[in-house]
């Protein structure tokens, strides 16, 4: 029974998978957003993406934002990196800013089609076409969570909506977050629940014809790894491949890992080989990092 309950959080996060929680809005994270600057008082809160603008139309509404931009970045959350989108733009500094009440900010992951919003409520009206240091008004927002590798749709509307058919007062752009070998996004805990910070380092040499040698780094766990090797004769044509099973007993610092493959029946001229290595961490089961090499045939000698 002890074994059968100590194998469900194993379960469960396979259940879930790596970036399991995906979209979502970080606005009850301490600490707490604050979209307030000087003369303006701002309240932001989460949205149902449908602002009352929709039903009631305004009389006189406010241009689209001059300027958006969207990058990837990184929230701290209770000592984990979340990956997050940071959401940039600025007002036009034309007469329509004394309509402004406020802006829905709404992202849309385009594999999914989901989509979830968050607005700011502007407790008085912008005083003046720019801001009191004579700079253009510019707002950012940095909660909403994401999945490395994946593409999202950003609008940013100004409230309240235009009722006019056919036009629109926001700005829209679409961005994909880097994956998970980014140097910043590798250490998120979505990239690290998929093994992203073990570096195998993969080297192989040729012993003959049909067996090659493949040295890596283990992970610090015992686990077991899916080694693939295909030979090649050329950078287009496969001539065979392999699958070898290596299990990896002990846990902690371990010394580098040498592992014979045999590729049955190779030809002397598949001397060029791709070698793929799958780890199977207990933390990301099936869906753990894959890392590549590619061994060139030996030089020969003039």
């Amino acid at each position: 029974m002890g074994r059968v309950a100590a194998a469900f959080p194993r379960l469960l996060l396979l259940l879930l998978g790596p970036g399991a929680l995906g979209l979502r809005l970080l606005l009850s994270a301490p600490p707490p957003f604050n979209c307030s600057q000087l003369d303006l008082n701002c309240l932001v809160r989460n949205s149902t993406c449908m602002d009352q603008s929709w039903l009631q139309v305004s009389t006189w509404t406010p241009s689209a934002p001059s300027v958006l931009d969207v990058h990837p970045d990184v929230f701290h959350d209770e000592g984990k990196l979340l990956p997050v989108l940071r959401i940039e733009w600025k007002v036009a500094t034309d007469a329509s800013i004394q309509y402004l009440r406020g802006v829905e900010l709404a992202v849309l992951q385009v594999n999914n089609n989901r989509q979830i919003c968050a607005q700011f409520d502007f407790q008085n009206n912008l005083p003046l076409q720019v801001r009191p240091d004579g700079g253009r008004w510019n707002f950012t927002f940095n909660r909403f969570e994401v999945e490395p590798g994946q593409m999202y749709q950003v609008t940013v509307h100004h409230l309240p909506k235009l009722g006019t058919s056919g036009d629109h007062n926001c700005k829209s752009t679409s961005y994909t977050v880097p994956d998970c070998k980014d140097p910043v996004m590798k250490r998120t805990m979505p990239c690290m629940q998929t093994g992203s910070l073990w570096e195998p380092s993969i080297d192989g040499e040729s012993l003959d014809d049909s067996s090659l040698l493949v040295s890596f780094n283990p992970g610090m766990e015992s686990a077991q790894y899916r080694i693939h090797v295909t030979s090649f004769p050329d950078e287009e044509k496969q001539c065979k491949e392999t699958t070898h099973i290596y299990e990896s007993l002990q846990s902690g610092q371990q010394h580098r890992v040498n592992v014979t493959v045999k590729i049955e029946r190779n030809l002397k001229a598949c001397c060029r080989y791709k070698i793929q290595i799958q780890p199977f961490f207990t933390i990301c089961g099936n869906d753990c990092l894959r890392h590549s090499a590619v061994i060139p045939c030996p030089s020969v000698a003039p």
